[in-house]
């Protein structure tokens, strides 16, 4: 049971795990209140939960390309030691248990329960879309840019419901931050293979490609 909770949190990108975990926490501290050490405790696994659900959830919507990437032959679930049912368990079951701790540990507010719910819907828009079917694809990078900035905004909601032009500005700052940091850069690393298994991610539909010989060429709507 250890074993396989290790492999699941493996799975879920753990190394970027602390940056995930800091975000709903970021947004209680920008109100300038003081917290206990629970309530930091239950902001830091709440972002943990948001961001082990929705790494799984996105692997679980790229399994079948992602077993025919060679980076990703050691992640556990393409090993085969976790199941996809697990897997699926485990992803799923992360988004109530983040409402429950928000909702009755911390004694959330119905906005910023609505904030949390809204944060992991926009999260599943980008990782339902980012490389599948015939949105635009600015759109699940928008969805992605905002689930974070909804977490964030989450935190805030616990020591204040006055919410100002400030704190909005700010989660959104580190929603576009994280934007460009982590899925533009997956998307270019990933460009090779998901044009060749017909996936279709934000930096391809921008018009950039890499030739045969590896060679990278940045669309120059990207480059801005």
């Amino acid at each position: 049971m250890i074993r396989q909770l290790r492999l699941l949190i493996a799975q879920g990108r753990p190394q970027l795990l602390p940056v995930s975990m800091s975000v709903p926490l970021a947004g209680a501290l920008i109100h300038g209140e003081t917290l206990g050490g629970l309530e930091i405790f239950i902001l830091l696994f709440i972002g943990a939960c948001a961001h082990l659900g929705g790494f799984l959830v996105n692997d679980l919507m790229d399994f079948q390309l992602d077993r025919t990437v060679a980076t990703r032959q050691n992640s556990p679930l393409i090993r085969g030691t976790i199941s996809l049912r697990s897997a699926t368990i485990f992803a799923f079951l992360q988004f109530p248990l983040a409402i429950f701790c928000y909702s009755v540990l911390l004694r959330g507010t119905p906005l910023g329960i609505a904030s949390l719910i809204a944060s992991m819907l926009c999260s599943f828009i980008y990782n339902r879309w980012s490389k599948w079917g015939s949105i635009p694809r600015i759109i699940p990078e928008i969805a992605l840019a905002l689930s974070i900035t909804l977490l964030c905004l989450t935190g805030t909601f616990v020591v204040s419901a006055d919410l100002q032009a400030m704190h909005i500005l700010f989660g959104a700052v580190i929603g576009v931050v994280l934007l460009f940091v982590n899925s533009i850069p997956s998307g270019i690393k990933d460009i090779d293979t998901d044009a060749i298994y017909g996936a279709r991610s934000f930096v391809l539909s921008t018009g950039s490609y890499a030739t045969d010989d590896g060679t990278l060429f940045l669309s120059r709507r990207l480059r801005l």
